[in-house]
Formats: structure tokens, C-alpha cells, sequence
């Protein structure tokens, strides 16, 4: 008998792998994202291929947008690309937003949709929390980082240590920090200014010409992105050692194009001793005049005020997330514990009608946004109006505070978002 032919074994088919990350091309290519991307502000990074995407993705329906009131312009142009990739309905929430705080998930849901989109703020309520899945767009802004570094590089710093003369010692150190929206171009920077060689910054006509190198840092307080404030968080500047009061860096200069954030920075950060802000689109580097210590020490005069009071009113902010419900319950444990009457009153908004409407309140907590207390406390009502740390403060409801052991001087938290703090007062406290 003939041998049989033995089998061949036969190939295995290929496999393709699926990446569901991958942007496909006919999203990219889309006619209605190429004219989307057109029509919207230049530099602005609205990511509209990934969150196009991401909706098809998964399948969504009913989307909501929810943009601060810079970004709302943007709105009509971002429904129409979504709405022609997605073949989804797009809902614009139109209520004020001040910051990721706001997030009003609890509202897209209640108008029927099944998806978020939040533009301008960076991730401070975990998805995993929220009624409904969230897409958080920071939309970054590319902004000129050469400039940054040659407003930097021809600044006379104050040295904060008495080496301007000492060509090997003359090191600058700065933080660098800034709203979300500029911290690619702000980590950016800090890579190329670090890597700089000594810069020689003497006049020809001097004997002893002077040097200076750069030690950049980009401090960050988690959950935050490296280098990024908030209005209520920012990174504290530790000192250089356990024997040293000074900080760690010469000055701290911040890239906005206002002031709100950076002041959040100077209140956490009395003990630097030079601020500067960084204009994005005008490229000038300058000196912030915020007077930071003379508003802690009246907001100190607040919390000395409002010590003796025994009647009391917590306000709960209800604008989106704004207000903690665990702050709420803490500041009412606190309020038992030291037998004084209180009363709670949930509010969008903090208007003076408030205090107008409830003349036997000694004294005021608000539960929102604690730089409504700081800045506008006093145009508010003549009573004290503290934010949750104050109140913790003015009942003793804490210990130390942050209180330097080197040189005395109290800290005055601007921690409200850290998740490293573990203070009553935040929004993620010790468990």
C-alpha cells in the first residue's frame, strides 16, 4: 500500500486585536470634526476625536455639556460635531460654573441623559461617584513656553539667601504652578530650565562677573496634575530641613492669565517671599501686589470674633457638588460637642438676602466655596462668615493646624481637595 500524505498542519488564522483606545481614522477625518476643529478658538485642545470616540463607544444616547462661561461660546460648535459623529442629542447645562466642583451630574441625570461631558476643570469628584459616566476635557492651552523661559531666564530674583556674589552658589530655585489649563507648557519649561548650563548675567565692565543656574520644581498636592492650583488647593513649599524656617524655593512664579488661582497659592504660602505671575498671552512676567497676609490676619479677626457666638448658621452649597455633605456633618458634630445651637440652610447661591433673613445668627459657616468667605465675606454681611476650616479653628475643633514648629508661624491651610491633608475640614478626610 501506498503511504498516505501525512496533514499539514494548518496556519493559525490572525488575530486582530481590537484597541479600543485607538481614535479609528473615519473619526479622526470626520468631515464634522476637521470643520469643528476650524471653527473653534485656536490652541484650545477640546479633544473632540477621543470624546466623539469615546460616546460611539459606548453606545450613548443623551449627552450633557457643562462648560464655565469662557467656554460657553464653544457649546453650539461642540453639540454640532457630537451630535453628527454620535448621532447622539445634546443638552448644554447652562448654569454657572465655577470650577470641577460644580459638576451638575445629578442634573444631566434628571434630564434623561446618559453621559457627561465636563469642559475646563480637571477631575476632583472620582467617576466612580458620580450618578452617571463623566468625560473630563481639561482643554489645555498651547501657549508660547520659549517665552516662559526667556521672561524667567532675564528676571533679577531676590535670592533669599545672601549668594547673589557667589558665582558657584548663585542657584535660583522656583516653583512653577498655574491653572490646569497651561501645566504640559509649564512641566515643559521647568525640563528645559533645569537642563541650562550656568547663565553669565555680569556687564562686561565688571571684575567679578556673576553666574546663576536654575533649580525648577513643580510641586504637586494629589489629586491634582503636577504644578496645578486651585481656588481652594495648592501645593504647601516645605522648608529646606528640619533646621531651616526658609522655604525651599527663592519665588514661585505662576502661568494665568488671572489672579484667583495664584492667591489660593500665596494664602497657602506666607512664607515665600516672592510671587510672580506669568501672562500667557501678554508674555510679561510680573510681581503679584495681593496682600496675603493682611487678608489672613483679618480672616484670624473673624475666626477671634466669632469664638463667643452661640448661635450659629452653616450653609450648604448645593450648586452642582460644590458642597460636602461629610463637611456638613462634621461642622454639625463639632457644633453638638460644643452645645451651640445651629441652623442649616441649603442655598445655590450665597446672596446677602441670606443673612438679612436670620438677624439672631451670631456668626456663619459656609459649606461651598471657601473663597466666598475670604474675598467676599465682609461684603456679604458685618457678622463673621468663615469657611469650614475657620469654624473648625474658632471651636478648637483642631490641633496644631499646620503650625510651624521652626519658626511659630501658622499655616493657613488652602487644602480643601488634598487628599494627602486628611483634615475635618477637606473633602477627603482621614478615615
Amino acid at each position: 500500500p501506498q503511504p498516505q500524505p501525512q496533514p499539514q498542519p494548518q496556519p493559525h488564522p490572525r488575530v486582530h486585536r481590537h484597541h479600543p483606545f485607538k481614535i479609528p481614522a473615519w473619526i479622526q477625518n470626520h468631515p464634522a470634526v476637521l470643520d469643528g476643529v476650524k471653527r473653534l478658538p485656536g490652541g484650545y485642545q477640546f479633544e473632540l476625536s477621543k470624546t466623539a470616540w469615546t460616546l460611539f463607544r459606548k453606545k450613548a444616547k443623551r449627552v450633557a455639556l457643562q462648560l464655565p462661561e469662557g467656554l460657553m461660546r464653544c457649546a453650539p460648535i461642540l453639540g454640532d460635531v457630537l451630535e453628527s459623529v454620535c448621532n447622539v442629542t445634546v443638552v448644554t447645562l447652562a448654569d454657572v460654573v465655577y470650577g470641577a466642583c460644580c459638576i451638575d451630574d445629578c442634573r444631566a441625570r434628571a434630564l434623561g441623559c446618559d453621559y457627561l461631558v465636563h469642559y475646563g476643570h480637571s477631575c476632583l469628584i472620582p467617576v466612580s461617584q458620580s450618578s452617571l459616566p463623566v468625560i473630563y476635557v481639561f482643554v489645555s492651552i498651547r501657549f508660547d513656553v520659549e517665552g516662559l523661559i526667556k521672561a524667567i531666564t532675564g528676571y533679577e530674583f531676590q535670592s533669599t539667601r545672601g549668594e547673589e556674589d557667589d558665582p558657584e552658589k548663585n542657584e535660583i530655585r522656583i516653583a512653577l504652578m498655574g491653572t490646569i489649563q497651561f501645566v504640559k507648557g509649564i512641566s515643559e519649561a521647568a525640563s528645559h530650565l533645569n537642563s541650562l548650563q550656568k547663565i553669565d548675567v555680569g556687564a562686561a565692565h565688571r571684575e567679578r562677573r556673576k553666574f546663576k543656574r536654575y533649580s525648577i520644581q513643580v510641586p504637586q498636592t494629589l489629586p491634582l496634575s503636577p504644578g496645578e492650583v486651585l481656588g481652594c488647593t495648592s501645593p504647601h513649599i516645605d522648608s529646606n530641613s528640619k533646621n531651616d524656617t526658609g522655604p525651599s524655593v527663592d519665588a514661585i512664579v505662576f502661568v494665568s492669565d488671572g489672579t484667583f488661582h495664584l492667591e489660593a497659592a500665596m494664602l497657602h504660602n506666607l512664607h515665600v517671599r516672592q510671587f510672580l505671575r506669568y501672562d500667557p498671552y501678554t508674555k510679561v512676567l510680573s510681581p503679584s501686589n495681593y496682600p496675603a497676609r493682611k487678608i489672613v490676619q483679618s480672616r484670624r479677626e473673624m475666626i477671634e470674633k466669632a469664638r463667643e457666638s452661640r448661635r450659629w448658621g452653616i450653609i450648604h452649597g448645593v450648586l452642582g457638588r460644590q458642597g460636602n455633605s461629610g463637611i456638613v456633618d462634621r461642622l454639625e458634630c463639632l457644633f453638638r460637642k460644643s452645645g451651640v445651637n445651629y441652623l442649616k440652610l441649603p442655598a445655590p447661591e450665597i446672596t446677602p438676602r441670606i443673612f438679612d433673613a436670620f438677624p439672631q445668627i451670631q456668626s456663619w459657616v459656609q459649606v461651598a466655596c471657601p473663597r466666598l468667605a475670604i474675598d467676599w465675606g465682609k461684603e456679604y454681611t458685618s457678622k463673621p462668615l468663615l469657611t469650614p476650616y475657620e469654624a473648625f479653628k474658632a471651636l478648637d475643633g483642631v490641633s496644631n493646624n499646620g503650625e510651624s514648629k521652626e519658626n511659630r508661624e501658622e499655616i493657613y491651610p488652602m487644602d480643601y481637595y488634598a487628599s494627602a491633608s486628611g483634615k475635618p475640614w477637606t473633602n477627603i478626610p482621614a478615615t
